[in-house]
């Protein structure tokens, strides 16, 4: 039960950190994509030379390239978010199985105490009986 408690904690923090390294890539991408020279409405030569350079090495153009790259970090960011979900729900599971075990726990040690009552109580009727009987 502590390992899965320790791995749910290494996956807590391993979304928190997958979360830190989306924003740090989104940071790195958010000035390519409001970049003005990739815009195909700008007509600047260097502008559109810089978009047939960006053509050329990535096989793609700006604006195709910039929705490839939201699509994918909206991707990723969905499935951080969704196994952040699934660690949660994990976590739930395992603290209702632990509070079961803890009911189950309370509920042995009320009958072992009931039964050592109980056992108490016929020792001592059997020794009133046998001093009754001397």
């Amino acid at each position: 039960m502590n390992n899965l408690e320790k791995q749910l904690n290494n996956e807590i923090l391993h979304e928190k950190d997958s979360k830190s390294a989306l924003s740090v890539i989104n940071v790195q991408f958010d000035k390519f994509i409001h970049s003005e020279i990739l815009k195909s409405s700008n007509y600047d030569f260097n502008a559109r030379e810089a978009r047939q350079d960006f053509k050329d090495y990535t096989q793609m153009d700006a604006q195709s390239f910039k929705d490839l790259i939201i699509q994918h970090m909206e991707s990723i960011e969905q499935c951080i978010v969704e196994r952040a979900r699934h660690e949660q729900e994990i976590h739930n599971r395992m603290k209702r199985l632990n509070e079961r075990k803890l009911q189950i726990q309370e509920c042995m040690v009320q009958k072992d105490k009931e039964s050592n009552a109980s056992l108490g109580e016929k020792d001592y009727s059997r020794i009133v009986s046998d001093k009754r009987d001397d």
